[in-house]
């Protein structure tokens, strides 16, 4: 049985949503996601489920993801002026 030391989960940006050490939770912003992550999570630390696949999007997906949030803060900024 594998036991994750770490495990790290971030957002397209690579910022931190949450992350492990050993079976506690180390780190997590958002405390209501904490409680409702946490189900899932300590049976992945345990070894008594698989973690499964890492989901990523292409790099197609997330440049306009990029764009698309650039154009929105332009607007913003636009708006406040």
């Amino acid at each position: 049985m594998f036991e994750a030391e770490k495990i790290v989960i971030t957002d397209m940006c690579d910022r931190l949503i949450l992350d492990t050490c050993g079976y506690f939770i180390n780190s997590c912003p958002n405390q209501e996601f904490c409680k409702e992550i946490h189900p899932f999570l300590i049976p992945i630390q345990m070894g008594e489920k698989d973690a499964g696949e890492v989901l990523s999007v292409s790099r197609d997906v997330s440049e306009q993801y990029f764009r698309e949030e650039d154009e929105a803060a332009t607007m913003a900024e636009i708006g406040m002026m």
